[in-house]
């Protein structure tokens, strides 16, 4: 029964209450068949009314309920900012480049300067520099896309969201005192070529270089000032990743980054003068809720690039832990 119908029947109802005094009492008979009808009718519109007060009160309880899910959900702090730190390693040294070591291909064999029988790493005195192995830190932003994988999570049943990361890091791989460091080296010899006469040890950074029986003078110095140099092997890296994680409303939360764009700068630059290049970034990681908005994770992460960096591999990967705030 509508509302309308509703009112109708109680105005009805009412009037009837009304009129039926000014009934005589000759009419008894009429006026008792009048009232159990009413009685009748009165009767059918209080079930009539408790089913319509049942069904508005679950449907507002429902309502409700939707309501605090819904303020549940915008409570929740899904973006995060992360530290990390961690292991990295290159896939390849950068040992004998010119402007990390300066020492030809880092082996000291093969190369006959001058028919003097020495190589670049006879005449520089420098220890290889550049070793594949480093350490790493840095930062990254996570950034709440969506909460159902775009609707797949439904379809395969499995609960997934989707973050964009910005992440960012600083890794070195080695930092060497260099006896003969490339730039400052070049500089003296260039004016020490021109003074000198032209002789070997005029022009590697000191007007004595091989010294009077043939052994290496350290630390040369020359107009430019002192030879020796540290150089200090490092590579920054900044990427923009869409991340996976699964588990969601649970403390433990795995996740992958099935490819990402990465790019990055190197120093010191390639035999080429090149410093960055661009490539592909893959990780996986979890982490777990220590309390409130905090967490701590771990993941492990492979950079694949180009290979545009003149001579220079950049590929590798770091692994370490990382904590993390809600926001």
């Amino acid at each position: 029964m509508k509302k309308t119908q509703l009112a109708a029947a109680i105005a009805l109802a009412v009037s009837g209450a009304v009129i039926a005094p000014q009934a005589s009492a000759g009419d008894h008979n009429s006026m008792q068949a009048q009232i159990n009808a009413l009685s009748g009718m009165m009767k059918q519109m209080q079930k009539e009314l408790k089913r319509v007060k049942s069904a508005g009160g679950s449907q507002s309880l429902q309502e409700w309920e939707n309501t605090v899910n819904a303020v549940k959900e915008l409570k929740q702090k899904k973006n995060r900012v992360s530290f990390r730190g961690g292991f990295a390693k290159a896939d390849h040294s950068r040992y004998g480049d010119i402007l990390t070591d300066a020492n030809s291909d880092g082996s000291g064999a093969g190369i006959n300067i001058g028919g003097l029988g020495v190589d670049t790493i006879d005449l520089t005195g420098n220890s290889q520099n550049g070793k594949r192995d480093g350490w790493y830190f840095g930062a990254a932003l996570d950034h709440h896309i969506n909460s159902d994988l775009f609707g797949i999570s439904d379809l395969i049943g499995v609960p997934a969201e989707v973050l964009a990361e910005i992440m960012f890091e600083y890794k070195e791989f080695d930092s060497t005192f260099l006896n003969r460091s490339p730039l400052a080296t070049a500089a003296n010899d260039s004016v020490n070529a021109v003074m000198g006469d032209n002789e070997l040890e005029d022009v590697v950074c000191s007007s004595d270089a091989l010294g009077g029986s043939g052994s290496l003078t350290q630390t040369g110095a020359g107009p430019y000032g002192s030879c020796g140099n540290t150089v200090t092997v490092t590579q920054f890296t900044l990427s923009a990743s869409p991340k996976i994680k699964f588990m969601e409303g649970s403390d433990f939360r795995p996740w992958v980054i099935p490819a990402g764009f990465a790019f990055h700068v190197i120093s010191p630059p390639s035999d080429g003068v090149t410093y960055s290049t661009v490539g592909v970034q893959f990780a996986v990681g979890a982490d777990y809720k220590i309390w409130q908005d905090i967490y701590a994770g771990a993941d492990f992460r492979y950079h694949l690039t180009s290979n545009a960096t003149d001579g220079v591999n950049v590929d590798g990967m770091t692994a370490g832990g990382y904590v993390s705030l809600g926001f």
